[in-house]
This record gives structure tokens, C-alpha cells and sequence, in this order.
């Protein structure tokens, strides 16, 4: 995609801030070996249905290794978002059963959303429950983003992270984005003693690219412009 164009569809984003689409039905899977039928005492949950697909690798040695495939849909909203994907991990098993460490061995991100990404950040909000393992997840490709950055969970703990955020590169709108292929994968590990049942919420969100960050502020003038 030439960069004119590039710029071109931004501003068609820009403009569609506000419009809404049809949700699909609600989700929810099992994550169980496909070959053992080893539960892994956790379950999955996602608002969009149609747009999620998690595929089971394996559950052994106290993890269940997934990939996910994601079609992300929506316009820039306010403030310069990019809707965002949030899979519901909830504890199934008793803490005897259920494995404490979820792999996302690889990811198929299509970018649908009519604006080229500038970077993806990945979040499990704080509830100290789950967290990403700096470590184990440091091999983990996020290319063509070139800048890869964990931030600390805790200031006790380097090596616990909350968020990671993969910058400097471009997935253009309409092309697909594969974090962990060939290289690497994200771990995140989950202390089941916490909560009788424990629960964290994994959630995924491109970032627009500063030049559509800009035509949006722009559309959004001429928006209010128009309307005085």
C-alpha cells in the first residue's frame, strides 16, 4: 500500500467515527487437548464471536498452549481508539486441576478496521491475579514492529509484567499481523490462590498510526464545523 492511500483510508476512518456495527453473539469455549482430552480447568470468553478463534496446541506440563485468530473490525472511535478484543479467562477446575500458565504459541490478526496500524499493545488489567512472564515471553516476535517493551507488573518483581506494547512498524489496513510466528511465545502466569475462582481479562488493541491520529483530529473539526 502506497503511503498516499495510506492516508486516504485514514481519513475515510475518520470520518466514520461514531458509526456502530451488529455484535455477534457471545462465546465460550472449553480449553481442552484436542488429542488427550486433558482439561486444562479454564474456559474462554469473547463478546464477538464471529471474529475470535482460539484453537488448543496441547495442555501438559501445567500449561495450555493456544493460538488465536482475530479479525479486528471498527473505526477509530473517540479519542483516537481502535476498538479493542478482550478474551474472559475464567477457572473452571479446582486449583488441583487447572493449569497455572496459558501460552499463546502464535496469532492471526487481520487489520479490518480501515486505518494502518502504528503498534499493539496487549494488557491484562490489574487485578493481580495474572500477569505476563518477562522472561519465558522474551523471544516472542511482534515484527515488523521493531520495539518491543514489557511494563512492570510490580516494582518488586521485573520480571511480572502487565502490558507489553510492540511499536516502530507498520500492518497496513486489510493486512494481517502474526505475533509469535516463528519466533518465541507469550506466556502468562496466573496465581490460583488468590480467589476461590480466578478470573483476568486479556486485552488486545491496535494503535492507529500518528498521520491517522491527526486526519482523525481533523475530520473531527470539520465534523463540528459542519454541524455549527
Amino acid at each position: 500500500m502506497n503511503r498516499s492511500f495510506s492516508l486516504n483510508v485514514c481519513g475515510f476512518a475518520a470520518v466514520m467515527v461514531g458509526c456502530l456495527g451488529a455484535f455477534a453473539p457471545a462465546a465460550t469455549i472449553q480449553l481442552v487437548d484436542p488429542v488427550t482430552g486433558a482439561d486444562s480447568g479454564w474456559q474462554a470468553s469473547f463478546a464477538d464471536g464471529d471474529m475470535v478463534t482460539l484453537v488448543v496446541d496441547a495442555v501438559t506440563d501445567g500449561a495450555v498452549f493456544i493460538e488465536k485468530f482475530v479479525d479486528f473490525q471498527g473505526p477509530i472511535g473517540p479519542g483516537g481508539l481502535l476498538p479493542s478484543v478482550n478474551i474472559d479467562f475464567v477457572q473452571t477446575g479446582s486449583d488441583a486441576n487447572t493449569v497455572s500458565t496459558i501460552v499463546i504459541v502464535d496469532e492471526v490478526l487481520t487489520n479490518l478496521q480501515g486505518a494502518d496500524w502504528g503498534g499493539f499493545l496487549w494488557t491484562i488489567p490489574d487485578k493481580g491475579e495474572a500477569f505476563f512472564n518477562v522472561s519465558d515471553s522474551s523471544g516472542f516476535s511482534t515484527s515488523p514492529f521493531g520495539n518491543a517493551t514489557f511494563s512492570a507488573f510490580s516494582s518488586n518483581d521485573g520480571n511480572l509484567a502487565s502490558t507489553l506494547i510492540a511499536t516502530g512498524g507498520t500492518v497496513a489496513n486489510g493486512e494481517t499481523y502474526f505475533p509469535g510466528a516463528g519466533a518465541g511465545e507469550l506466556y502468562i502466569n496466573v496465581d490460583l490462590g488468590q480467589a476461590d475462582v480466578t478470573s483476568f481479562v486479556l486485552k488486545e488493541r491496535p494503535v492507529p498510526e500518528p498521520a491517522c491520529l491527526v486526519l482523525l483530529a481533523i475530520g473531527g473539526l470539520a465534523v463540528v464545523r459542519r454541524r455549527r
